[in-house]
């Protein structure tokens, strides 16, 4: 009689009830257990969903068992949020339709798999575009990219993905198939749940404006605070930046835009940081579609790794801005960035210089640099590397500069190399310290600088997470940035996941210390002599 594993025994049950795949082999299992991020936990297994009935039946199955569940799309997430120790659910596979495009009425609707990067080559043909462009978006899901709010490199124009969102279909741990639209309440069995939400969102409306940050971009907890807007109420936003975590998204309706036809691009050089810093306020006033900043780390790598920029990368430059201005007439994206560098160049002598990309290659070339700074990090020689965990912070944009000198006095004092780049226009910094995660000293420098880190986000009125999401990484700061609306949060869990079985060990009732758990290259660890990267 063959002997079977608990992993096996549920893997063949599974595959007795679905039409997709049940992954239960010690392979599969591996392959599943990490991501683009510093964790590891091996899964009892991983189910690839044929359609909604499949995901119903898996649903079904895990909360009788009380099994814990995890969504995970590309696998592109950098703070472990699509791993975890119960079944995995990969949407990437089958789930990835795209099932309707309204030019009529600006909208798309697809299943959670669908890619990023698919869905704009279809929008592309009548002109328009969804434009939250994370530096994945070649290759991660929509469904990844609702379970995190992402945004990307445009973000500073054209907002988050929560901007874009006016219909979800979501199957909720207890079976519950809830529909969620803008303006319209949920019916059926939905409808009480919806009632209860709806009560915690009115009824606590000054604990919740007293304890989000002022930001153009956070995805740090549950977005309680953008549920209600402008008159309108749409629970749909409840899910988006949630991880998973309240329920499995089955379908989604997304509105989208005309793409501009016209951009002017260039960078600005600095001979400090702060400079960098500040020049960032005088351009936000201009408006520009596209505002990043990389520091002389990350433009040294990038010089290493491209010698064909090295007009657009010079030597001895401390900082420097990609900065674009776009819109539907050619000259005013010309003229904005003539009237910036006057500004920065000449009136305010922040900029020591500036060189522009006029032909479109070279603009594509400028873009896609920036679009491979993680991958030209990852190279780096040497037992230190770059490592995600306070990479996502995101301040005021006007503390910037005070955020800036903050930060690598806190890095200093830890003994520790940073690079740093990201959204500045948003103040949202992708700073990465270079560390030996094999190494206990080096754990224990990352637990320190991380929570110097967030504290000082916090109290600067920033939050932990702009947009990679809070994950394994972050999630314990979060009391500590909401205060009494944590337990709001806590309430929405318990509502719509009674059992607790939708990716637990993210954003709600999570340990202090939690950062350090399971990690990847760890001592304890079983790869930790490996530098693979799935």
């Amino acid at each position: 009689m063959e002997k079977l594993t608990h992993s096996e025994k549920i893997g063949r049950e599974l595959a007795r009830r679905i039409k997709g795949e049940a992954l239960f082999d010690e392979f599969s299992r591996t392959l599943y257990s990490t991501a683009a991020c510093i964790y590891q936990v091996k899964p009892l297994g991983v189910v690839l969903p044929r359609d909604r009935d499949d995901l119903l039946e898996v649903v079904d199955f895990a909360r009788r068992e009380g099994i814990p569940l995890t969504a995970r799309g590309a696998g592109s997430g950098l703070s472990g949020q699509s791993i975890g120790p119960g079944i995995i659910v990969d949407f990437s596979r089958h789930m990835n339709r795209l099932l309707e495009i309204s030019a009529e009425e600006s909208r798309v609707r697809f299943e959670p798999g669908l890619v990023c990067g698919v869905l704009n080559l279809a929008l592309g043909k009548q002109g328009d575009f969804f434009p939250p462009d994370p530096s994945t978006s070649d290759y991660c899901t929509l469904g990844g990219m609702l379970g995190n709010n992402s945004s990307g490199a445009h973000s500073v124009k054209y907002g988050n993905t929560i901007d874009y969102v006016q219909a979800i279909e979501v199957v909720l741990s207890d079976g519950t198939l809830l529909t969620l639209e803008e303006g319209k309440d949920s019916e059926g069995a939905g409808k009480g749940i919806y009632t209860q939400l709806t009560r915690i969102i009115e009824g606590n409306r000054e604990i919740i404006e007293a304890a989000y940050p002022d930001l153009p971009k956070n995805c740090s907890g549950y977005p309680l605070d953008r549920v209600e807007e402008e008159g309108s109420f749409n629970l749909a936003r409840l899910f988006i930046g949630s991880e998973g975590t309240l329920g499995f998204i089955t379908s989604a309706t997304l509105k989208v835009i005309k793409r501009p036809p016209f951009r002017s691009l260039a960078f600005f050089y600095f001979d400090s940081l702060e400079k960098a810093g500040e020049a960032v306020m005088k351009t936000l006033e201009l408006g520009p579609s596209m505002l990043e900043i990389m520091d002389r780390r990350c433009l040294e790598k990038s010089r290493e790794a491209r010698p064909d920029l090295e007009r657009f990368l010079p030597e001895g430059v401390e900082a420097q801005l990609l900065v674009e201005f776009d819109g539907s007439d050619r000259s005013a994206p010309a003229g904005d960035m003539e009237t910036l560098s006057e500004l920065l160049c000449v009136k305010h002598k922040l900029a020591t210089g500036m060189d522009r990309a006029e032909k479109p290659e070279e603009q594509q070339t400028l873009l896609d640099v920036r679009k491979a700074m993680l991958p030209i990090l990852n190279r780096l020689r040497g037992p230190r590397r770059v490592a995600s965990f306070i990479e996502d912070a995101a301040v005021p944009p006007q503390r910037l500069p005070e955020y800036i000198t903050s930060l690598y006095e806190i890095l200093d004092r830890n003994g520790a190399e940073a690079a740093l780049f990201g959204h500045a226009g948003q103040g949202n910094l992708h700073t990465r310290p270079l560390l030996n995660l094999k190494e206990e000293a080096d754990i224990a420098r990352m637990q320190s600088i991380s929570r110097e880190v967030h504290s000082l986000v916090i109290s600067l009125g920033g939050t932990v997470s702009g947009e990679h999401g809070d994950g394994m990484v972050r999630s314990e700061y979060l009391p500590q940035q909401y205060g009494p609306a944590y337990q709001l949060m806590r309430e929405v869990k318990g509502i719509l996941d009674p059992p607790g079985i939708m990716n637990p060990g993210k954003i709600i009732d999570v340990p202090q210390g939690n950062m350090i758990r399971n990690l990847r290259y760890g001592p304890e660890s079983e790869i930790s002599n490996t530098d693979t990267i799935l």
